[in-house]
């Protein structure tokens, strides 16, 4: 059943007299319990996508273009600002990737996450369920760490904290930004692998956001690659990663690194991610495709379903 849909979903940013369309024509659906991922390079409009799921951003400079987002039945983007607070938070938590912009310095970590359950869960906002949300997510000595102040934590742990304060609320859809972008190696699969356990045990839907396939293989049930403010191409993971369709997501596979695989090399996609107003004519990806053909720089395409839950924006691909 589906928890979350956006549909035909425009966002725009005003500049001066300038209006820069920043989300074009998005759609995209997210069951009960399920993990999503949207994945594409900086610049290609996922964060703000996600902030718009709520409306957490600010309206003007920001604007919409268009379209819905159906939240367990209620149209986000008609709701009153009173409306809008028991969605946030409570039905909708947020992990944004540098948990140090986010966490106040000057006070304690328990003391945070009571501020949480106190707004969102008030029956629940004892020294307990602090302990047990800090051992939830893996914190050793919750009873003790609960009292610490961020500066006193590394960056994983930081990262754990946040985590548990988004699930404070007992949210039906977790939506974790690029949330281990600032961590090494080693703790980005700690926090991945902690994230997919979460999502299982309290069955809770996740949206995550990157700009890395290779971070998604074992996490996600489905996946949307998105480009200059659209999804190129969409389905199950397994299918969209062994049998890429769209040559935007062929090459952000060809630029991971294989473990064992010597390279002289390693691949990379020639230009960057046009800026907003500055989209070209027909396909956005044709400078930087390596498929480009004449149409692509003349016809805009559209996204079509290709087979099962396949979608592709791709006319070379979709007619081969």
């Amino acid at each position: 059943m589906a928890l979350l849909e956006v549909k035909n979903l425009s966002l725009d940013l005003k500049q001066g007299d300038v209006s820069y369309r920043l989300v074009d024509g998005l759609s995209l659906e997210i069951n009960e319990g399920e993990a999503f991922c949207l994945i594409g390079e900086s610049g290609c409009g996922k964060s703000v996508t996600a902030l718009s799921l709520t409306r957490l951003l600010p309206c003007p400079p920001f604007s919409y273009g268009g379209g819905e987002v159906t939240m367990d039945g209620q149209d986000v983007l008609q709701l009153s600002d009173e409306q809008l607070r028991k969605v946030r938070g409570a039905k909708v938590s947020y992990v944004f990737q540098d948990p140090v912009a986010y966490l106040n310095p000057i006070h304690r970590v328990g003391t945070q996450i009571l501020e949480m359950l106190q707004l969102h869960q008030p029956a629940k906002a004892t020294p307990d369920r602090i302990v047990e949300l800090l051992d939830r997510v893996g914190i050793p000595s919750p009873e003790t760490r609960m009292n610490d102040y961020p500066h006193q934590m590394s960056g994983g742990m930081l990262q754990r904290v946040m985590i548990a304060m988004a699930l404070a609320s007992e949210p039906q859809l977790l939506v974790a930004d690029e949330p281990t972008t600032a961590l090494d190696v080693t703790i980005q699969a700690q926090i991945l692998a902690l994230l997919s356990r979460l999502q299982q045990e309290l069955n809770m839907a996740v949206l995550l956001i990157s700009h890395n396939l290779g971070l998604v293989e074992s996490f996600a049930d489905r996946v949307a690659v998105m480009y200059a403010g659209q999804i190129v191409e969409s389905g199950k993971t397994c299918d969209v990663l062994e049998n890429p369709k769209h040559p935007y997501t062929e090459a952000l596979l060809r630029a991971i690194p294989r473990l064992g695989e010597k390279v002289d090399r390693l691949c990379s996609i020639p230009g960057q991610v046009p800026m907003a107003g500055h989209f070209p004519l027909g396909c956005r990806f044709h400078p930087r495709c390596s498929c480009v053909q004449a149409e692509c720089k003349s016809v805009e395409p559209s996204l079509e379903s290709i087979s099962g839950q396949r979608s592709l924006r791709c006319p070379v691909r979709q007619a081969s």
